[in-house]
């Protein structure tokens, strides 16, 4: 790892990050989250279900510089009697974002291309691919094509994760974030996955899709812990339903 990326690793929490993309609610059926290994091993005892989301975020401003990412929630994890939700799968275009993430939050590490490009004030097209790899004819993993309709709404904070927990098989990693947003209502027009190894939500029938222009968040530093595996953590499939 290069000198940049270990300094990266010192900026200290909380980071202030703002920018716009789109949220997109789904209740996960137990088959996908395993295709996907969408609910870690080290994690699999807490997760009890609910609404999870796929959220993809274009920054314009961040400790790091510009970046965009696109992030996986399965549902939420219970600890110590409370609710959080988690952060399962995750690319980002920034390699010193991805390694803070994971040095300061547990949040996994995974570099890819997640590319946006905003054809008019209605429609915006995403391009992903992971690791940086296109397919045999050039193309992205995946494209999404979201289309914005309907006025600015109020974005209740209840809508958005505010309670954060990660695990890196050896810590658990406890910590908030603070959302301010609006949101519009909005519909994909198109998606498209060319890869195995990414997300199929094809098939999936979204709760709600939402448009996020402007959204300005606080991420607080984490309260680390170790963290024992309970020993019934032996299997990697979500075997209770969701």
């Amino acid at each position: 790892m290069n000198k940049k990326t270990n300094d990266i690793h010192t900026l200290p929490p909380p980071w202030e990050l703002r920018g716009n993309g789109f949220v997109v609610f789904y209740r996960f059926p137990k088959e996908f989250l395993n295709t996907y290994s969408l609910v870690p091993n080290v994690l699999r005892s807490l997760f009890c279900g609910g609404i999870g989301a796929m959220m993809l975020f274009d920054y314009y401003q961040t400790p790091v510089g510009p970046y965009s990412e696109i992030l996986f929630i399965p549902g939420q994890f219970a600890y110590e009697n409370k609710k959080y939700h988690s952060i399962t799968r995750r690319l980002a275009t920034s390699r010193e974002s991805a390694a803070a993430g994971y040095a300061q939050w547990g949040i996994p590490e995974e570099k890819g291309t997640v590319h946006f490009i905003y054809l008019d004030n209605r429609y915006t097209r995403i391009r992903l691919a992971v690791n940086d790899k296109k397919t045999a004819d050039g193309a992205a993993h995946t494209e999404i094509t979201f289309k914005t309709n309907g006025i600015p709404l109020f974005m209740p904070s209840w809508c958005m994760p505010n309670r954060l927990l990660h695990c890196d098989g050896k810590h658990l990693y406890r910590s908030r974030i603070k959302i301010k947003t609006r949101a519009r209502l909005c519909r994909i027009k198109n998606n498209i996955v060319q890869h195995p190894s990414f997300p199929d939500t094809t098939t999936l029938r979204p709760l709600a899709v939402l448009h996020i222009p402007e959204m300005h968040c606080m991420l607080s530093a984490a309260d680390k812990q170790v963290y024992h595996i309970p020993p019934d953590n032996i299997a990697d499939k979500v075997d209770s339903e969701v």
